[in-house]
């Protein structure tokens, strides 16, 4: 009759796939390479058996081999036999330093001592790839797919063909500062060297995307691999890791050549998709978001899309640098459209070319960047949660080709939580993300400098706390069931005139749902300006500026927030023009001295808010990334979000020491009817305070001081907690909730909720379930006999009131209770 212990029927984590580098593999015999195989498929089998399909990514080399292949199975290649940067960036002779000596960014290290390196040949590699083959399907029952791997950079193995004999495909990157970053869209010069699609040579002018796609037909087809992997961005961008590129070089948008960038991208993909056939073909994509990809790299991502791969995942690059706004992001517009294989989730577990192991160091055993992305969910037309096609591993062995077992035994665990309670409708909030009208507006109308600083926006918002989890297309979200969003707010950028996105977003305001746009309002329709509220005059002239808030903000032990206020026009769609119309509440505003704009706005009969929004950061920056100002010297715009849920009852503020503290990222994902509370704090001194309509949320497992319909707490490093409960009371009280043991075979669960005083306890419960409440009179009455008025809010929400002390909750499924109906245990018998 109870089932429930287990994982549930939906815990699967579809197509698994494991990736390794060749590290493992210093015995290469068929006996050496089945051991590596089984000693693999073993510790990750309690995983495996919980996937639909199983795959293992090999990490030969840096792709290298691919286009040095010649069809000769007894020649070797340079392979991943290092730590460090495979082609040195500087010749030992010039090394002065221990420190330059040692940097692993500057020359590689042999991964074992020289006498015991060997060299590879694609035999021995064909080797691998049968066991692998036969030992993976002989244990886990699955055929196994393997994945050979191209990456454009310099990285991870020396390579001949990018260094040195076609340095014309190459491209300087912008981050490692070397040229031998590999264009996609390039051409071959001529050369007379023997390949296996080409034996006479190459002739002038082939492109890269044609060789490519043939050396890789050839070499899968040969070797027994079934696709291949595009790493860091190839395909998608010349420089996938930098927020400047081809079309904005970080002081002006070079809109005249997106058609050239666009052509050169496309034409890759027509030539190497013809040659490499159907192949499977997976991508990394590049870190940033899909509207950052087209404004400053001019990618086309809707003609990438229309192409047989499996959509991107996620970037692991928060391991690194902390900024999980921008994974997520990036994630959430990845896949607001995707390839009609579906997308994936990639973990970061360990890494085989530098020296870490993140689940270990980086993330110091705490699997947030575990719950986080498996915590966004996408919305298809009909407002249906999609899940991931699978999950990759990168990787599972470590920089000296060790397997520890305790990676995958601490790992598993969470992913299986984490698919177990994957989203199943939109949750707290929900982005319509504009992809075609980005497409449009960005790649063929030529207009990049309209959209720059939309995902820039939501991105700083991501990293200050706004708790965005859903999205959903613009093409999807314009007949999407309205019915499906009664629980979401909406956020998304002011829509254009006449576009599928301004219907959709029209449609969801006359549908009572609550809308919070952002951005510059200068190319909405004129209905759309009336019921934000405001109309446009003369930008605002200057770049800094004042700004003042009605909004209730966070609260500081020591300083404060700038209240200046920086706006590029460059990066921030133009200038501020809007003003009150006298319709709306002005919320914010900003000025100059001389003239006041507005700057955010809410109207309560259309249950509307707008937030103008500025591109949030140090827009002069020269690294990869654009630097994060400091609060305390400009006003951080991006919070204004956040700040603004207040207005449709979502109340979410920190408590900090300074505005310098990094803040929490707090997810409210819908799973089973209710919520989890998913996290991750990067200081846990700080403090929350939360309300939201249904009244102060209590997670259980969780504590909180309640006053006034809020939830006071400190978050945990992170968390993902079954968030079922909410409580409304004036009075202050620590509130506590657990899980119990259901004492009757009446409850599949029972949570204990205590501290309460003249409370309002609101209970979302799963579909199909009999609830019960008891309040604890002391009167010896049965824990599992309600005794109190319970009110059924529809949607599975019942609440009760006027609760003091102790309250037992108790839901068990319906089709459990006819069970013990069956049985007999049910009272009255079914014979008195």
């Amino acid at each position: 009759m109870r089932h429930d212990y287990d994982y549930s029927p939906a815990c699967d984590a579809g197509r698994v796939e494991l990736e390794l580098s060749l590290k493992p593999y210093v015995d290469t015999t068929p006996a050496g390479c089945r051991k590596v195989a089984e000693q693999l498929f073993r510790e990750w089998d309690p995983l495996l058996r919980h996937a639909s399909g199983a795959a293992v990514m090999l990490w030969v080399s840096d792709g290298s081999e691919i286009l040095e292949y010649n069809g000769d199975l007894s020649d070797d290649f340079p392979w991943c036999q290092y730590i460090g940067m495979g082609n040195p960036l500087r010749k030992e002779e010039s090394l002065t330093t221990p420190q330059e000596w040692q940097e692993f960014h500057i020359r590689p290290f042999p991964y074992r001592g020289h006498e015991n390196l060997k060299k590879f040949t694609y035999g021995e590699l064909k080797e691998v790839i049968t066991a692998l083959k036969e030992v993976g399907e002989r244990m886990t029952g699955k055929k196994i797919e393997v994945i050979e791997t191209f990456d454009p950079g310099p990285e991870f193995a020396p390579s001949d063909f990018k260094f040195h004999r076609h340095m014309e495909v190459s491209n300087e990157s912008q981050i490692i500062g070397v040229k031998g970053w590999v264009n996609a869209a390039a051409s071959l010069h001529a050369e007379k060297h023997a390949y296996a699609t080409y034996p006479d040579g190459i002739p002038e002018g082939t492109s890269f995307g044609e060789f490519f796609g043939r050396q890789c037909r050839a070499f899968c087809d040969d070797l027994g691999f079934d696709g291949v992997w595009l790493s860091n961005g190839f395909g998608f961008c010349l420089s996938a890791w930098n927020w400047r590129g081809q079309v904005f070089d970080g002081t002006c948008f070079r809109t005249d050549d997106i058609p050239k960038v666009k052509a050169g991208i496309e034409r890759f993909w027509e030539d190497f998709t013809r040659e490499f056939g159907d192949r499977v073909i997976e991508a990394r994509g590049s870190n940033l978001s899909t509207g950052m990809d087209i404004t400053a790299h001019g990618c086309p991502i809707d003609t990438i899309y229309s192409y047989n791969l499996l959509t991107p995942p996620n970037s692991p690059w928060a391991a690194l640098d902390f900024r999980f706004g921008l994974e997520l992001v990036g994630y959430l517009s990845h896949i607001a459209e995707m390839t009609k294989r579906g997308f994936l989730f990639r973990y970061y577990t360990h890494d085989p070319w530098w020296y870490n192991s993140p689940w270990f160091d980086r993330y110091g055993g705490n699997p947030h960047d575990i719950y986080l992305p498996l915590s966004l969910a996408r919305l298809d037309e009909k407002g249906e949660v999609t899940r991931p096609e699978g999950i990759n591993f990168l990787s599972c062995d470590d920089s000296f080709g060790h397997l520890p077992d305790r990676c995958p035994i601490e790992v598993i665990p969470h992913i299986l939580a984490a698919v177990d309670g994957y989203s199943d409708a939109a949750g707290l909030v929900t982005w319509v993300y504009p992809y075609d009208y980005y497409c449009e507006r960005g790649l063929r109308q030529g207009a990049p400098e309209d959209i720059f600083q939309d995902d820039w926006y939501m991105e700083a918002a991501l990293d200050l706390g706004f708790p965005v989890n859903t999205v959903v297309s613009d093409r999807n979200f314009a007949g999407i069931d309205l019915a499906k969003l009664k629980h979401t707010v909406i956020v998304t950028p002011v829509p254009a005139e006449g576009t599928k996105h301004e219907a959709g977003v029209l449609r969801a305001i006359e549908g009572g749902i609550p809308v919070l746009l952002y951005g510059s309002v200068r190319r909405a329709s004129a209905q759309l300006k009336s019921y934000i509220g405001v109309t446009e005059t003369t930008a605002l002239e200057g770049v800094d500026f004042t700004v003042e808030s009605r909004l209730e903000g966070d609260t500081y032990e020591t300083g404060a927030l700038s209240k200046t206020l920086r706006h590029v026009p460059l990066v921030s769609a133009g200038g501020i023009t809007e003003i009150g119309d006298g319709s709306s509440e002005v919320l914010v505003t900003v000025t100059n001295g001389k003239e006041t704009r507005a700057y955010a706005t809410y109207r309560k009969e259309k249950n509307l808010a707008w937030v103008r929004g500025s591109f949030p950061h140090d827009a002069t920056s020269n690294g990869a990334l654009p630097r994060v100002t400091d609060p305390e010297e400009f006003f951080p715009v991006a919070v204004l979000l956040r700040h603004m849920l207040s207005v449709f009852g979502i109340r979410l503020r920190f408590s900090a020491f300074s505005p310098k503290d990094k803040l929490p990222l707090l997810l409210y994902p819908a799973c089973r009817g209710g919520y989890y509370q998913t996290g991750y704090s990067k200081d846990a001194n700080i403090r929350v305070s939360l309300s939201m309509p249904e009244g102060a949320p209590i997670p259980v497992s969780c504590d909180a001081m309640v006053e006034d319909d809020t939830a006071h707490f400190t978050p945990k490093v992170w968390e993902h907690d079954e968030l079922r409960i909410f409580v409304k009371q004036t009075d202050r009280s620590s509130v506590t909730c657990r899980y119990d043991d259901p004492t009757t075979l009446l409850a599949d669960h029972r949570v204990t909720l205590t501290g309460l005083k003249d409370a309002t306890v609101t209970f979302l419960a799963p579909k199909n379930n009999l609830v019960q409440f008891v309040l604890d009179k002391h009167d010896g009455r049965l824990l599992w006999d309600t005794n109190v008025e319970v009110e059924d809010l529809g949607d599975d929400r019942y609440r009760v009131s006027g609760c003091t002390g102790r309250l037992y909750i108790t839901w068990q499924d319906k089709d459990a209770r006819r069970e013990l109906d069956e049985i007999g245990y049910t009272w009255p018998p079914k014979n008195r």
